[in-house]
C-alpha cells in the first residue's frame, strides 16, 4: 500500500480516479459491495469485526478482502483495514453519482454531526426529516448516523420505507422514543443510546446476527427467541 500511495501522489487526480475506477470495475459484485461498505462505513476498523459484519451479508469477506488487498484497494495494518483517501473518495462518488442531490436514493448513507457528503449542518437536519417516510429510501442498504446535535431529530417513522436496510448504526441520536419499526432485513444493528424499553413488536429479527445497544433503555429485546445472533452487547 505504501508503494501504491507513493505512486498516487505523482499522478494528476483525474487520472488517478480513472485508474482506480478501472480496478473497481474489474471486481466481482460481492467484492464491489465489500469495497463500498469499507469506504462508507468501515475504513480503519478492525479486520475481524469487519469480516464478521460482511459475512452476515453473504459477501464472502475472507476472499473479498484478500482480493482487495492484492489489488492495493485496501491495506491491512495492525489488524485494521485501511483505505487511501482517494480510494475512499472514489467509493463515496460511486455511491452518490446516480443521484447526487437525492441521498435517499443511495445504497449507503452516512450522516455525521455537521457533515453529510459535504453539506452544512442545517442540511443534515433537512435530510433526516426529508427521508422519513420517503419512498425512495427503499434503496438504502446501509445507514450510519452520528447525530450528537440536539437540533437533529429522527422521526419515529424514519425507517418505514427502508425495506432493504441491512446495516444500521446510530450514535448519540437525539430522540425521545424509539422508531415505529425496524426493517426485518437488518443483519447488524448498533444503536448507541436506544431510547425505548423494547424493540418494535413488528421487528422479526430472523436475519439479525449482530446487536449492540450500549447505554440504551432496553429492558427486554423481545418475547421468545428470534433470529440467530452471533454477537450481542
Amino acid at each position: 500500500m505504501e508503494k501504491c500511495s507513493g505512486e498516487i501522489k505523482r499522478i494528476p487526480e483525474d487520472e488517478i480516479m480513472e485508474k482506480l475506477k478501472l480496478s473497481f470495475n474489474g471486481l466481482e459484485e460481492s467484492e464491489k459491495e465489500i469495497f463500498l461498505d469499507i469506504a462508507c462505513f468501515f475504513e480503519g476498523k478492525k479486520k475481524d469485526y469487519i469480516t464478521r459484519v460482511l459475512d452476515s451479508f453473504k459477501f464472502y469477506p475472507v476472499i473479498g478482502i484478500k482480493v482487495l488487498t492484492e489489488k492495493s484497494l485496501v491495506s491491512i495494518s495492525k489488524g485494521r483495514i485501511l483505505m487511501h483517501p482517494l480510494m475512499q473518495e472514489m467509493g463515496w462518488h460511486i455511491v452518490c453519482q446516480k443521484a447526487p442531490e437525492e441521498p435517499g436514493k443511495h445504497s449507503r448513507l452516512w450522516i455525521e454531526e455537521d457533515i453529510c457528503h459535504g453539506l452544512a449542518g442545517d442540511k443534515v437536519t433537512d435530510i433526516c426529516h426529508g427521508l422519513a417516510g420517503d419512498k425512495v429510501t427503499e434503496n438504502i442498504e446501509g445507514l450510519w448516523l452520528d447525530l450528537s446535535t440536539p437540533e437533529i431529530v429522527i422521526k419515529k417513522e424514519f425507517f418505514e420505507k427502508m425495506n432493504k436496510l441491512r446495516l444500521l448504526k446510530i450514535h448519540s441520536a437525539c430522540v425521545s422514543r424509539g422508531p415505529n419499526c425496524i426493517p426485518n432485513e437488518i443483519r447488524w444493528l448498533n444503536w448507541h443510546g436506544y431510547p425505548s424499553k423494547f424493540l418494535p413488536d413488528s421487528f422479526q429479527a430472523k436475519k439479525l446476527v449482530g446487536l449492540k445497544l450500549q447505554y440504551s433503555r432496553i429492558i427486554q429485546l423481545w418475547k421468545g427467541i428470534k433470529g440467530s445472533l452471533i454477537s450481542r452487547d
